[in-house]
């Protein structure tokens, strides 16, 4: 990732909230949605997002999802990312 200040916030997420993230960037998922995906209810997700936005310091799940997304490109295009 190109920037160490956004991989940094990426760390600080749980393996679950990473997922969460995951699936609200690629599917556009609701929570109740993603509880359905995952075996959780609706208010767990919610918990989730709101410590995914919390932890990335965005206010939004666009925000988070385009934050995602962005370095998600930089990782696949980082030839010694992989």
């Amino acid at each position: 990732m190109s920037d160490p200040i956004v991989a940094s916030l990426f760390k600080t997420l749980s393996e679950r909230e990473t997922t969460v993230l995951r699936l609200i960037a690629d599917e556009h998922l609701t929570n109740r949605q993603i509880g359905e995906r995952i075996g959780i209810v609706e208010g767990t997700a919610e918990a989730h997002v709101h410590h995914i936005l919390k932890k990335l310091l965005v206010h939004s799940r666009q925000d988070a999802a385009r934050m995602y997304l962005k370095g998600r490109v930089a990782i696949d295009a980082d030839p010694t990312s992989k």
